[in-house]
């Protein structure tokens, strides 16, 4: 895909990111990570930057919450986001963080099989820091992204992580250079909480029907490429729990296999393996409901996805 044509929209808001980026950078990092909360509770809850939607999403998933914990969940969230971009942004110094690593064996036990690593993930916690301590710990890493629409904030954004060892890797030109990776016995990051649309299939995801991802699945099943899922969730005293989950082999992964043909129970095993992970997805944002990215339109048009009737 071609890149987006530049507006004076993008120039302004490029404009108005870096400035306010600047600003930060005179404080202390605490103090900082501080103001970016209120920045983004301020203008998320005051402006209503996609309230509505969020409120909406958030009370369809968890209709037990009263209107007062829907709202203070919600203002949570913006202000979780606001901690994400300063550190994303000012670049915190990770010696300097506390935090807490379970099953990382988990990640070296895969990639000791020597066909890569499929490491899976959702837009919950603090989904980059878990990319830059990857890198930081030797571990060969690309993360699959999705084009952001102003060109300038996505290259800021992209210099910030390669800068950090992380590789990218566009959605829409994914396929050689995932297929390379596995090959070279490298990590692969992918999130896979975005709405599929037509090109997935149709599966629960909290509560209701939603378009899912299969297509990292797919990949997986190809190169019998171990999958790990992870976690990297905040606590309220400012430190981490990352969280490594079990590795998943897909040719092991047990299914219930069908009476027609192989290419059935290929299609099987591709939708209960995203099943299975949606659903380590959803676990941790019933968790920790405030960290996960409700700005999302997640269950739009789920019935143009595929069906999954075998």
């Amino acid at each position: 895909m071609a890149k987006k044509k530049i507006t004076s929209a993008h120039k302004l808001e490029y404009l108005l990111m870096t400035l306010t980026v600047k600003m930060l950078k005179l404080f202390p990092y605490n103090t900082a990570e501080s103001l970016a909360s209120w920045l983004f509770k301020s203008i998320g809850m005051g402006f209503g930057v996609r309230k509505k939607l969020a409120l909406q999403q958030i009370g369809e998933a968890f209709p037990q919450m009263t209107g007062k914990e829907k709202k203070r969940t919600i203002t949570k969230m913006y202000q979780h986001f606001g901690r994400l971009s300063a550190d994303m942004f000012l670049v915190g110094k990770l010696e300097e963080k506390k935090i807490n690593i379970v099953g990382w064996d988990n990640i070296t036990q895969a990639l000791q099989l020597g066909r890569g690593l499929l490491f899976i993930s959702g837009h919950l916690g603090n989904w980059e820091l878990a990319g830059r301590v990857l890198a930081a710990r030797g571990i060969p890493i690309s993360v699959v992204i999705k084009r952001i629409h102003n060109g300038l904030v996505n290259e800021h954004i992209n210099r910030i992580r390669e800068a950090n060892g992380i590789k990218i890797i566009y959605k829409t030109k994914a396929l050689r250079p995932t297929i390379q990776a596995f090959k070279n016995n490298e990590a692969l990051v992918t999130l896979i909480d975005q709405n599929a649309r037509k090109n997935g299939y149709r599966l629960p995801f909290l509560g209701k029907q939603a378009s899912l991802h299969t297509g990292f699945v797919r990949l997986a099943i190809k190169n019998d490429t171990p999958i790990v899922f992870g976690a990297a969730l905040r606590n309220e005293d400012g430190t981490y729990d990352f969280v490594f989950e079990k590795l998943v082999i897909p040719s092991e992964f047990p299914i219930k296999r069908g009476d027609e043909n192989a290419a059935d129970d290929t299609i099987r095993r591709e939708i209960e393996i995203a099943k299975y992970f949606h659903g380590r997805l959803e676990h941790y944002i019933k968790q920790c409901p405030e960290q996960w990215f409700w700005l999302h339109n997640r269950w739009k048009r789920a019935n143009k996805a595929k069906r999954t009737e075998l």
